[in-house]
């Protein structure tokens, strides 16, 4: 007796077991176990687990009347309608998103008060089901503004999936904003929904909004929320008010948060961008929020480096721009997916045109933009990348190497071959205009393309001269 463990089990464990899988996915033993328990306890409510399999069978046999009528006459409603969402969303796939919608239409037929539980339900079936389409997410948003506007006091608990099912248009977000009224004139909104808002807001490009929001939002717990705090800070770096950012850094700071990397970036890009650029207060935050430096340069975070880099390049400090290529090159080796990640990071390009003399002064960073470059097996599809590869091989003599590597490139289409053309035109027309136009003519010969009509025409204007 000693060697046994005592454990408390519910009436729910008792009677159906630790694991009731195999009664939710085998129907015929979920009506047999359901008949078995009205046939000896005709007076006791059924366990949830087996509940919840019925009703989840009904719906999967079109039963919808039969599910519902077992929902509504169960003793504790509102705990089965919890099972049964939380059944939905791990199983998903198993259910239409017509199906959701007629056992709501019975629900709201009936004024039951598991509508709002399922206006949810068939909202995160059209946000998480990749079958859903737009036309039926646009009808499931119209019934829930069409519902709050009936029961103003469901605003709250419809908010987020409203949210989730808005597009960044100007009537979405006017829809949004008159709930949050609603919502608000009830006395309550969850403040971890204010995220969720404030995206929409986000993807609107709509920063006045976001900050008239905060202005209130501040004096809640949304305070310390790293998803509602990251879009704010976005929004005061897109506004250039530093004050304010640096203000809602502090407020996640004060729970041992940091931003997200969307918002670091967005705001060391802003640091960067200023005059005069504050890059190295943009690398002392880089190095706060990121302290591992390998880690810094070989996960999501690179991007937040990638800001720093810049910052230092606008504010041109050199010295600065090679250290942190250096750190991470070094940190770079041997991950490849994350070294391919860094050379096709938005502006890269720049870097390598701005830089493509260093190779005597630094190595790395010629191994970095060239060796590194030549290897990429989708070269082709980032033009302007394939062209600052081939403007280094110019300056360096190297333009042999630079041919073959675009000759084994994969297929470029025609935009991304007009793009890598104009783009090298930019760049090698104060030096090289008498030799531009012979090393066109060889590329576009080796990626079996057609250079611009204008380009080559202005070009051999210039080589008659």
């Amino acid at each position: 007796m000693r060697g046994t463990s005592i454990r408390l089990l519910s009436f729910a464990q008792l009677f159906c077991g630790e694991d009731v899988t195999n009664l939710m996915h085998n129907e015929v033993q979920c009506q047999q176990v359901t008949d078995t328990f009205r046939r000896l306890f005709p007076n006791a409510p059924l366990p949830i687990p087996v509940t919840t399999a019925y009703s989840a069978s009904c719906v999967k046999r079109k039963k919808y009347r039969d599910a519902v009528a077992t929902i509504a006459a169960y003793s504790q409603p509102q705990k089965l309608i919890q099972e049964l969402k939380e059944y939905f969303h791990d199983h998903k796939d198993e259910f239409s998103g017509e199906d959701i919608k007629a056992i709501l239409a019975l629900f709201r037929d009936a004024q039951f008060p598991g509508v709002i539980v399922f206006l949810n339900i068939l909202a995160d079936y059209c946000i998480l089901g990749s079958s859903c389409s737009e036309l039926f997410k646009s009808k499931v948003r119209q019934m829930i503004l069409s519902y709050i506007r009936f029961v103003p006091r469901s605003a709250p608990m419809l908010l987020k999936s409203l949210c989730m099912l808005s597009s960044p248009s100007a009537s979405d977000c006017g829809d949004i904003m008159s709930v949050v009224r609603i919502a608000m004139q009830g006395g309550f909104i969850d403040p971890t929904d204010f995220a969720v808002i404030l995206d929409v807001f986000l993807e609107r490009g709509d920063y006045a909004k976001i900050a008239a929001q905060w202005r209130w939002m501040r004096h809640t717990s949304a305070r310390w929320n790293q998803r509602t705090v990251s879009a704010v800070i976005c929004a005061f770096s897109s506004l250039k008010q530093i004050d304010e950012a640096i203000v809602c850094i502090q407020c996640l700071a004060e729970v041992n948060k940091d931003p997200s990397i969307e918002a670091q970036c967005t705001f060391l890009h802003f640091l960067g961008d200023r005059i005069p650029p504050l890059a190295h207060y943009a690398e002392q935050l880089m190095r706060h929020w990121h302290p591992e430096r390998r880690l810094l340069w070989t996960s999501r975070s690179q991007s937040v480096g990638i800001e720093c880099i810049f910052a230092f390049f606008h504010a041109k400090m050199p010295q600065e721009v090679f250290s942190l290529l250096d750190e991470a090159f070094n940190c770079l080796k041997g991950t490849p997916e994350s070294l391919e990640s860094f050379l096709k990071h938005r502006g890269m390009h720049i870097l390598m045109n701005y830089y493509a003399l260093e190779r005597d002064r630094h190595p790395s960073i010629d191994a970095l933009f060239f060796d590194c470059v030549k290897c990429l097996p989708d070269l082709a599809d980032h033009p302007l990348v394939m062209a600052a590869f081939l403007i280094i091989g110019v300056r360096q003599g190297r333009l042999s190497e630079s041919y073959e590597a675009i000759a084994c490139a994969c297929p470029i289409s025609d935009d991304g071959f007009d793009q890598f053309v104009r783009f090298l035109v930019c760049s090698l027309q104060k030096k090289y205009i008498h030799d531009l136009l012979g090393i066109l003519r060889e590329v576009a010969q080796r990626m079996q393309k057609e250079l611009p009509s204008d380009i080559e025409a202005w070009l051999v204007l210039f080589d008659s001269r």
